[in-house]
């Protein structure tokens, strides 16, 4: 029996995660509610953060890595504005050349949500597996903070996120999010 050739534009597999090939981000996204807050660019960026950190880390889930405690849940295409805006966070960070011990992955996505609000007050969820993978993406170093762990440190500073927290804690310092097409 002849195999049949897929199309150009259906899925291929990347390491037992769906990826999209010749496919454009606004099809990719327009599945989700919130893709109309980052721009198409955004989004593309934070495609192929995703497929680095999966060639990387090919374990990393949205927990993170190697999540024993919960059922896994593969970060896909639904997840790309949550790794863009980590990517926007991460862009405002100084970096560092060793990790940061300090400061793990799980303490740095409740700050991105603390920071970044949709228009009605809300905060816009960001799980630790869209933050590794952004961080991933960036060029950031990441190192698992214990073997079992599903949590990260990252490379970028203190004093720059002690200064986006502070930012956060004031009603004027939160950054709403609003429609870029």
């Amino acid at each position: 029996m002849a195999r049949m050739r897929k199309a150009p534009d259906e899925r291929r597999t990347h390491l037992g995660r769906s990826v999209f090939r010749n496919t454009s981000v606004a099809s990719i996204v327009g599945q989700t509610e919130w893709h109309h807050y980052f721009a198409q660019g955004e989004l593309l960026e934070a495609a192929t953060a995703l497929d680095q950190a999966l060639s990387v880390y090919p374990e990393l889930d949205a927990h993170g890595f190697n999540s024993l405690t919960h059922p896994k849940s593969p970060l896909t295409e639904l997840d790309l504005p949550q790794i863009a805006l980590c990517l926007r966070y991460l862009s405002m960070c100084d970096r560092t050349a060793q990790v940061n011990r300090k400061i793990d992955s799980y303490w740095l996505k409740h700050r991105i949500e603390a920071l970044y609000r949709l228009p009605n007050g809300w905060p816009f969820y960001v799980s630790n597996g869209a933050l590794i993978a952004a961080a991933i993406g960036d060029g950031l170093n990441v190192k698992p903070t214990k073997p079992w762990s599903h949590t990260a440190y990252l490379s970028i500073s203190t004093r720059s996120v002690k200064a986006l927290t502070e930012r956060s804690r004031s009603p004027q310092g939160v950054l709403r999010l609003e429609a870029c097409w």
